[in-house]
Order: structure tokens, then sequence, then C-alpha cells
């Protein structure tokens, strides 16, 4: 008789604890939901009627974004929410957010959606460090295990996919720009693993800092570009550096960084 009620309980308890599993996987999958049906609510809401919206379907992607993305998209956008820095898109991927920018807290919305509200996969967010006269953009977005948020930084470890998905764009209130990705590697933050020092570079002092930088990247990334067309800069570049988690290592994460793409080019 005991050993059946031990069955029996251990048979009750396994159906509890997959129900608790379920239950906290159910609320996993609604919540990311819910954090893409809020994105594709502000986009909608925000930026073009429907007119606008048809027209700019039938346009490439560089234009399409010009088009429907203009200034006022983010003036918009301050209106409900005055931290939002600006809009990011990366061409190939799903990444298409608002990116916010909280100096006095700077990790506020790691954790927070558009509308402050708690979420575990949060809302992309500016370095809290960053100044006016800074030259590189660093921006911080979660690597969720669904694939949402900044998860598709890491299609960039595929070479073919590097070399057909190289424009990222970059609305602010001010001003948009297209920036063109020229390196993406693995990194560490941990001090004895780590040997280039990414999050340092927000503002290029001297032209030794620059090009300490240039080569760290050309050292690290995983693919390897053209030196002449992707690498020639000078102090009147701006940079734009995306960062999200990765799992290779307890402190490691996956990063994309872009330069400012030269209309001749």
């Amino acid at each position: 008789m005991l050993k059946k009620h031990i069955k029996k309980m251990a048979g009750v308890g396994c159906i509890l604890i997959a129900c608790y599993y379920s239950i906290l996987l159910f609320q996993y999958y609604q919540e990311a939901y819910i954090t893409q049906e809020t994105f594709e609510t502000i986009k909608e809401e925000h930026r073009t009627d429907k007119k606008d919206k048809k027209e700019t379907e039938k346009l490439p992607l560089s234009s399409a974004y010009q088009k429907a993305s203009r200034v006022p998209f983010i003036e918009s956008l301050m209106n409900e929410n005055e931290d939002i820095f600006g809009w990011i898109r990366v061409e190939g991927t799903q990444i298409d957010f608002p990116v916010m920018f909280t100096p006095q807290d700077p990790e506020y919305y790691i954790n927070r959606d558009f509308y402050h509200k708690k979420t575990a996969r949060g809302t992309p967010f500016l370095d809290g460090r960053f100044k006016d006269n800074h030259s590189n953009y660093i921006i911080y977005g979660h690597h969720m295990k669904d694939g949402s948020m900044f998860s598709d930084l890491l299609r960039y470890t595929d070479e073919t996919f590097f070399k057909e998905n190289r424009i990222i764009q970059w609305i602010t209130l001010y001003e948009e720009r297209e920036f063109h990705v020229i390196g993406a590697f693995y990194s560490e933050l941990h001090m004895l693993r780590n040997d280039f020092p990414w999050y340092e570079y927000l503002e290029f002092e001297q032209q030794t800092e620059l090009d300490s930088f240039i080569d760290q990247l050309q050292r690290v990334s995983l693919h390897k570009i053209s030196t002449d067309v992707d690498f020639d800069v000078d102090f009147s570049d701006r940079f734009i550096t995306l960062v999200t988690c990765s799992y290779h290592d307890d402190t490691g994460r996956f990063v994309v960084v872009g330069r400012e793409k030269i209309l001749n080019q």
C-alpha cells in the first residue's frame, strides 16, 4: 500500500511540475507576442497613414524607410515617451525597434517596454554615457532564445549573411543616418578574457584612438572585408555598435559595428 501511495504521489507531483512549466512556457511566448504587438502598434500609429504605407511598400528598403520614417516620426513618439532617442532597423533581420536613452538610469529599459511596463524582453537602449559630440552610438538589446529582440545579430556569424545584409538604418529626432556593417565578433566582459574594450570607444579624441579602434576591430572580426573601402576612416565618420548577449561565455557578448555609409561608396 505504501509503495502504491508513493507512486501515486510521485505521479501527481510530475503532473503538477509539468503544469507549472507549461504555464511558464505559455507566459514566455505570450509576453513575446505582446511585446512584438506593442512595437508594431507604435509603428502603425506614428509612421504613416494607410495610403502612404501602400506607396512605401512598393519602394526598395532604403527608399521606403527614408520616405516613411522621417524626423516627425520620432517627434510623434516623443509625445508619448520623452525617453526615446531614435529608431533602429537592420537589413535582413527583424530588428526594427525604438531605442531609449535614460542617462540618469542607463539600464532602466533593460526590463521595461516602451510604455514602462515590466517585461523580460525590455527595449533596446543607448549607452548612458553618450554625449552629443560622441562618434559612436553603442546600443544594447536582449538576445532572447525565441529569436526576438537583438537575437538576429547572431546571424552575422554567417559570412554570406554578413556580406549580403550590411545596412543599418538609424533615425533620431534631428537626422537619419545609414551605416555599413564593417565588423562582427564575439566578446567577453571579463577583464582577463577581453583584449578589445570596444565599450570604451565612445569618442575619438586623437587619430591614434581611431586607428586603434579600427585595428582591433579588423583583428577580432569574424569576417575580413575590403580595407580600402570600409576602413579608410577619419574624424568626421560616425559609428554604431550593436550589442547583445552571447551564450558562449557567462559574460559573453556578440557585437556588430557599422560605419556611417558614404554616399559615393
